[in-house]
């Protein structure tokens, strides 16, 4: 026989389920006071959830993946101007085609890469401009979801154009930061380092491989630290302190070499099944993208919740606005420029007035004389 609950029971069973909800509570709350990284970790998740960093990330991704295009249509130009250089390289491409296809197929083939060739200059001037576009929406993307996170307020004096120049100039400097990444990378993965251990005596050495192992890792965690402190610290609309990235940075790069180490793992899920097979790369760029930019917006919420970021920040800004107005100000004396209507205006300068003051003796001296 079933036995029926009373309300008494049942306001009992609430009580005990919210008191141990709140000793739990109250636990973790002095557990967060005794270890400031875990209130740090918490803020950082509570800043990410609150700012939509998800919404942004699958944005950015979507802006990644259209602007391989482009690029695929610039690689396709420089190749074909590469080719026609070089007639013996195309020859051997042309003959190798015909050796591994068959009949209709091969020809089909070398006729693509003569068209390819022949228009070369088109493809890759229509990518260049593709290319130009889909960047700037990119990094449009990519420096939004950065300023909401570090809670920016948005600039009342900026227009269209000096907002799409800004990202030009931030998407070169970011070309600039891959570039110098790229080389430390390259640097990790090239044999100099195999070298180095045969020139000191080791290269018998039964710990080498592992050795070069940890160095070419820590290589790549430093590039990828530069780059991650360089992405947080300079591409929101509104630079901050590198100071108030780096620890961030540091925490990005770790999480996205563990990533590599399980992007495998993940990009075999991804391309399993039929559809994986027909449009595994894609997806598994997608995965790649999505993956790396939660990252890196994570980092910024990090970086953004450090006690005194946000007033560091503030200064910083303030004292940028400050070189600005200082270069404005020498710039246009330099140039001379003056308002013509300061005469008009009811609030004037000082030394204006004082100007006027000082003429009627000048005019009544030129009269006597």
């Amino acid at each position: 026989m079933a036995q029926s609950t009373s309300p008494e029971s049942k306001e009992a069973d609430q009580g005990k389920k919210e008191g141990l909800l709140d000793r739990l509570k109250g636990w973790f709350e002095g557990l967060q006071q005794k270890w400031p990284p875990l209130a740090h970790l918490m803020r950082a998740v509570e800043r990410y959830q609150d700012r939509k960093a998800d919404f942004f990330a699958a944005g950015v991704t979507y802006y990644s993946v259209l602007s391989l295009f482009p690029v695929i249509m610039v690689g396709f130009a420089i190749l074909g101007q590469v080719l026609i250089q070089n007639p013996e390289l195309l020859e051997h491409i042309k003959e190798r085609i015909t050796s591994m296809a068959q009949g209709g197929l091969a020809k089909q083939l070398n006729q693509l890469i003569d068209s390819a060739i022949a228009s070369r200059t088109t493809v890759g001037t229509v990518g260049l401009a593709l290319g130009l576009w889909s960047g700037l929406g990119w990094m449009a993307a990519l420096r939004e979801s950065l300023t909401q996170l570090w809670q920016q307020d948005p600039d009342s004096e900026a227009n269209w154009f000096k907002t799409k120049f800004s990202d030009l100039l931030a998407m070169a400097s970011f070309g600039l930061a891959l570039v110098v990444v790229f080389g430390l990378i390259t640097l990790s993965k090239s044999s100099w380092l195999v070298k180095a251990l045969v020139k000191v005596g080791l290269g018998d050495w039964s710990g080498g491989q592992g050795f070069l192992t940890i160095v070419s890792t820590v290589l790549a965690t430093i590039a990828a630290w530069l780059l991650f402190t360089f992405v947080i610290a300079r591409l929101p609309r509104k630079s901050v302190a590198l100071a108030d990235a780096s620890q961030a940075g540091l925490l990005g790069a770790i999480l996205f070499q563990i990533f590599l180490e399980l992007a495998w793992l993940l990009l075999k899920g991804v391309t399993n099944g039929p559809a994986g097979k027909t449009f595994g790369p894609i997806l598994g760029l997608m995965v790649f993208f999505f993956f790396t930019v939660r990252i890196v917006l994570f980092a910024t919420a990090w970086a953004a919740t450090e006690q005194g970021a946000e007033a560091r920040s503030a200064q910083l800004d303030a004292a940028a606005k400050a070189r600005v107005g200082a270069a404005t100000g020498w710039l246009t004396g330099a140039l001379g420029i003056a308002d013509e209507d300061e005469g008009k205006s009811d609030e004037e300068p000082e030394g204006s007035a004082g100007q006027r003051a000082a003429q009627p003796p000048q005019k009544a001296a030129k009269n006597e004389a």
